[in-house]
């Protein structure tokens, strides 16, 4: 188990769950909506992807730049993802 988390293969497993469940809920959801109703749900999900991706290099002690490029992608789509539901909503 422990080399599990040290090869940072964890988050492998954790994104390949994601897709799993994006793949499912998008396949649930068609022909109940259009694909424009359906686009929200992936762009949640880009941010959590940029968290696991800088928590992935982290494990396996990659440079500093890499880990700060994926913090500051997670808070920039984020940050859009946020624009977009807010804007929704005026």
């Amino acid at each position: 188990m422990q080399d599990l988390f040290l090869s940072g293969h964890i988050v492998d497993f954790i994104l390949g769950l994601i897709v799993l469940e994006a793949a499912g809920v998008l396949a649930w959801r068609r022909g109940r909506e259009p694909y424009s109703a359906r686009l929200p749900l992936l762009i949640s999900l880009v941010p959590g992807i940029f968290l696991l991706i800088a928590v992935r290099a982290a494990l396996v002690a990659a440079g500093w730049g890499w880990i700060a490029l994926a913090l500051a992608m997670a808070g920039l789509t984020h940050a859009a993802d946020l624009w977009l539901r807010l804007r929704k909503t005026r």
